[in-house]
């Protein structure tokens, strides 16, 4: 069966957009991989399945490796991007339905989308994270692998994220990623964020991401690192930061993380499934 797609990505982190609003498509792992694959499929981080859950649409999120998510910053930006553009969206304001939860945006331009991260948890417990001696947080610490002592803080904003407070020169993402992500500490494994900053305005982050490896861009996890330097002191509550595919500019707020930033068409497709 054919079905219409439009390629979407907010900063580099790409993405399949295909409308399902009358829940016929249910992809198996492997086509949403083969969908993925750069090589034999169309090429993206993800799939997003626009579809209605009650009286509001819903962000059905998937890696590229055909593994679901709970939360996508950029996949929700393109989400409300994707239903202004076709006109499901009337207002500037709406809530989009995600796995973790309900998600107020804000339309602020075509093409530029501000998205309520909500207020950044710290439990272990929510990741779900198995400190070694126990401890209900780490928003500072050390943990070793791959040879090296890394300075770091894990944390929740609707999906899991350890953030490592990285020196640029020093970061090697692709051997301390998946180190990372696979840890015994992480049941269910995490994305791994390097995070530096500049000063107390401007912050740098990359990101390995959980299922997809490394991606120009993640959301979620630049609103972690922006919160959890916030929360050590190492930059101030509203910061630009610079990600391998462009900007995004966060805000730490007393009722939680704001991540404003592009989200933009690249082309329509048809595909055989």
């Amino acid at each position: 069966m054919k079905y219409y797609f439009d390629k979407m990505h907010g900063c580099g982190n790409d993405f399949i957009m295909i409308e399902n609003t009358a829940g016929l498509l249910s992809p198996t792992p492997e086509q949403i991989a083969f969908l993925c694959d750069r090589h034999f499929g169309i090429g993206a981080d993800g799939l997003i399945l626009v579809e209605k859950k009650a009286d509001r649409f819903f962000m059905n999120y998937f890696n590229s490796d055909g593994t679901p998510a709970q939360m996508c910053g950029n996949g929700m930006r393109c989400t409300a991007e994707y239903l202004r553009r076709y006109g499901f969206l009337k207002e500037t304001e709406a809530v989009i339905e995600s796995r973790s939860g309900s998600v107020p945006v804000r339309i602020e331009g075509p093409g530029r989308i501000s998205v309520q991260i909500g207020k950044p948890d710290f439990q272990c417990a929510s990741l779900p994270m198995i400190p070694e001696n126990g401890e209900s947080e780490l928003t500072d610490t050390e943990i070793t692998t791959g040879g090296r002592t890394l300075r770091c803080g894990c944390l929740s904003v609707g999906n899991p994220h350890i953030v490592v407070v990285a020196d640029q020169e020093l970061v090697d993402i692709d051997t301390l990623g998946p180190l990372l992500e696979n840890h015994p500490m992480f049941p269910e494994k995490v994305n791994v964020n390097f995070a530096w900053p500049d000063d107390d305005e401007h912050i740098r982050v990359a990101t390995w991401e959980r299922g997809c490896g490394r991606t120009l861009a993640c959301g979620t996890g630049t609103s972690a690192s922006a919160a959890l330097l916030y929360h050590i002191g190492l930059c101030g509550p509203k910061v630009t930061a610079t990600i391998p595919g462009g900007e995004l500019v966060i805000e730490n707020t007393d009722d939680g993380i704001v991540m404003t930033g592009p989200a933009k068409f690249v082309y329509s497709g048809e595909i055989e499934l």
